[in-house]
């Protein structure tokens, strides 16, 4: 206790030194610098604050809250209740942990309207919550896509019967909210009807009927087989081949002169004819004996011996009586018939060949790249890299035309500028709130070095301790006490010689 009664003593010595001018300086400096300090520790001990859930309804907003009132987990609510904010340190861990109680729920009743119990509940009831719940889940669902807001779904399920009526069938509706009234594109209407007509038994994708808040009809009905399907579909596909391909061309030449640096445009010319073609080929050299049938047949009989006159005469008169074969006559006539009845069977070939829609004819790819003074050769190796990577579709490379331009970017600049100025000045925040206190350190120092420099050495004397200083201090008080003393003497020595 007395070491710091001794300091605070010589604090208050160095004090009473110091001139009006120097004590207003030094409170103000040390004014400056506490204010500092409370300042940032109140800056570094702010709670930044991250999204948790945004475009809440009121219930979904107030279980939200509840759960994390229960959590004593801080959160802020802003965009009239629909937005809600915690701690950045803990939204990925709050919503794990809400995730796991099912909150929040999103757009409609899902499944879990079946949890509930349907003891004595009609078929028809079951049948309407079964719907509901079916809407519910694909509602959420369509919700997750991009751009896409909230989402409605209605269904319409054609009661069972015992006899089938054909014109009965089951039908949908979708109604989407976009979000800053942006339209979907086609392929999401497409995905959305695909998503819908596969999640409903019996429901064709030409019933399913898709619409946005600003009342535009997105969903296409073509009938199966029609000219318009058949056109739409043709017309799909040959600007799918078409994407394909200009983005093939693209990718790899982005390799060579940068991203973004490349505009490929393939245009194409597909066959949509279909052909049956059937040919039958014969050869007539080519031959082959097909059936073979050989027939034998063998006959013999005996041989007769003429006898008696010659001539036709008594030949007549006696019937041919007087023909005799002797007794005992070996000779006869053998007869040998042999028939060879042969099929061939000429050589033939049947080829039937179909040929589908869909078959390239023709090819033509503009291609424009981001360069003003490409090397000698750039342009010719570019040319032969994408009639390559078009493949053999390309039967004439002129067609493919590579042209050195330079592109307008004043818009991507600007954005890349705003975007860079933002995240300047966020990432100058973080290092500023890291090196502020260093500073305030530093300049708090420097106020109050700069106060002493400014104070000459009569009035604090520099190089010398404290006690050092208190003790001159006390020798000029004893010297001014002793002259003051031997004034007054000699005063009264001079009365005293008066008469």
């Amino acid at each position: 206790m007395q070491a710091i009664k001794e300091l605070l003593k010589q604090l208050a010595g160095i004090w009473n030194e110091l001139g009006l001018n120097q004590k207003i300086t030094v409170m103000a400096a040390g004014f400056a610098v506490v204010a500092a300090l409370v300042a940032v520790l109140i800056w570094g001990g702010r709670t930044d604050y991250s999204l948790l859930y945004g475009n809440l309804d009121t219930a979904e907003a107030g279980r939200v809250t509840q759960a994390l009132d229960s959590s004593s987990v801080k959160y802020k609510i802003s965009q009239g209740g629909g937005a809600i904010y915690v701690p950045s340190a803990q939204v990925h861990q709050m919503r794990m942990q809400l995730a796991t109680q099912g909150i929040p729920k999103g757009e409609g009743i899902g499944y879990e309207l079946l949890d509930k119990n349907t003891l004595g509940m009609s078929d028809f009831m079951q049948h309407a919550n079964y719907n509901r719940a079916v809407q519910g889940e694909l509602a959420r669902t369509i919700a997750k896509f991009n751009g896409v807001d909230s989402a409605r779904v209605m269904i319409v399920s054609p009661e069972n019967r015992l006899l089938i009526d054909p014109g009965r069938h089951a039908t949908a509706s979708v109604f989407l909210t976009m979000l800053r009234m942006s339209r979907p594109s086609s392929e999401t209407v497409s995905a959305i009807q695909m998503l819908v007509a596969n999640s409903i038994e019996g429901l064709s994708l030409n019933h399913v009927s898709v619409v946005d808040n600003s009342g535009n009809v997105l969903s296409v009905h073509d009938e199966e087989g029609s000219l318009v399907a058949v056109t739409s579909s043709r017309l799909r596909a040959r600007q799918e081949l078409e994407n394909y391909l200009g983005k093939k061309v693209e990718t790899m030449l982005e390799k060579v002169v940068g991203s973004g640096n490349v505009v490929a445009r393939v245009s194409a010319d597909v066959n949509t004819d279909s052909e049956t073609i059937t040919q039958e080929i014969y050869d007539p050299l080519a031959k082959a004996i097909k059936t073979e049938i050989t027939t034998t047949e063998r006959t013999s009989e005996p041989v007769g011996q003429p006898g008696g006159p010659a001539g036709v005469t008594p030949n007549i008169a006696t019937g041919g009586a007087n023909t005799q074969i002797p007794a005992g006559s070996t000779n006869q006539l053998d007869y040998l018939k042999q028939d060879t009845e042969s099929e061939y069977a000429v050589s033939r070939s049947t080829t039937n060949k179909v040929v589908l829609p869909g078959q390239i004819k023709e090819l033509n790819a503009a291609i424009f790249v981001n360069t003003t003074n490409p090397p000698a050769g750039l342009v010719a190796s570019l040319h032969t890299a994408a009639v390559l990577a078009l493949g053999s579709y390309v039967t004439d490379t002129n067609k493919v035309q590579v042209q050195p331009v330079t592109f307008d970017t004043t818009e991507r600049d600007q954005m890349l500028a705003a975007v860079g100025s933002s995240n300047f000045w966020t990432r100058f925040w973080d290092v500023g709130k890291s090196f502020m206190y260093i500073v305030l350190l530093v300049g708090g120092l420097y106020l109050v070095v700069r106060t002493f420099r400014n104070t000459s050495e009569e009035f604090i004397p520099t190089g010398m301790t404290v006690g050092e200083m208190l003790a001159d201090r006390m020798a000029d008080e004893a010297a001014i006490t002793a002259g003051a003393e031997m004034a007054a003497a000699q005063v009264q020595a001079t009365a005293v010689q008066r008469p």
